[in-house]
């Protein structure tokens, strides 16, 4: 919001104007996207976050249409519609709210359920945000919508980021997974770290879970006929020599 220089008569205010797309939009916009683009609007949106959270306050619902993307590539978070501020309660609301709030599809199992939000909420919804914009599709598909207990998330499947790109490193797709837990103490305590772990190859994630080559299951095949001609030639030999 942008203080008026002259002195205002009338019920306004004024707002700045954004030359340039939607984070929604500007993925739509391309084919293919670059690793190092991708991780620098997330950790613009992380620093963006971070100042919210400076402030005790948690944005709630982080998605590509509520983050703007300027001509100069800066990004700019909008929609304040369902933050948490502390200290500051809902006063002689007509209604309760029975569902929660923010985007079924980028919020964390645990806000489903009516659990205070935190800033692992926060993590699972930025990464949501990563993962779709290196993948063009959701870590979890569309079944996530339906989910509303953390015990329904677990049953869930998550689909790694090199599946759907085979140039996305595995460490890479690790930092995603941790951030995208479903219970939050199993992700990262910052947004900070989720950036840094995108940035940097961390030996921890390397070895947890490790890809499923491609085309495992004729790989698999292949090698269990050799074997059978393996044995087979084995028996053949030995019947010729000791027959």
């Amino acid at each position: 919001v942008i203080d008026p220089k002259r002195q205002r008569t009338f019920l306004y205010y004024l707002m700045e104007y954004v030359d340039g797309t939607t984070l929604a939009e500007w993925r739509a916009s391309r084919e293919d996207v670059e690793i190092r683009e991708v991780t620098d609007l997330i950790e613009q949106i992380a620093q963006g976050l971070q100042a919210f959270f400076r402030r005790e306050m948690l944005h709630q619902d982080v998605k590509p249409p509520n983050i703007l993307v300027g001509r100069e590539g800066r990004v700019r978070i909008v929609d304040f519609g369902s933050c948490w501020v502390a200290g500051i309660r809902e006063i002689a609301a007509p209604i309760e709210r029975d569902v929660a709030l923010g985007t079924a599809q980028y919020s964390a199992p645990e806000t489903r359920s009516g659990e205070t939000a935190g800033v692992p909420s926060e993590v699972f919804s930025l990464a949501t945000v990563a993962y779709e914009l290196l993948t063009g599709a959701l870590p979890f598909g569309d079944a996530i919508e339906a989910v509303q207990t953390p015990k329904d998330f677990e049953r869930l499947s998550y689909k790694p980021s090199y599946e759907h790109d085979p140039l996305i490193p595995v460490w890479l797709d690790g930092a995603l997974r941790k951030a995208l837990a479903p219970r939050p103490a199993d992700r990262y305590r910052e947004v900070s770290e989720l950036v840094y772990d995108l940035r940097h190859p961390n030996p921890k994630l390397l070895g947890r879970w490790r890809p499923r080559p491609h085309g495992s299951q004729e790989i698999g095949w292949w090698k269990r006929a050799v074997g059978v001609l393996l044995v087979l030639q084995a028996l053949t030999i030995g019947l010729l020599i000791f027959g």
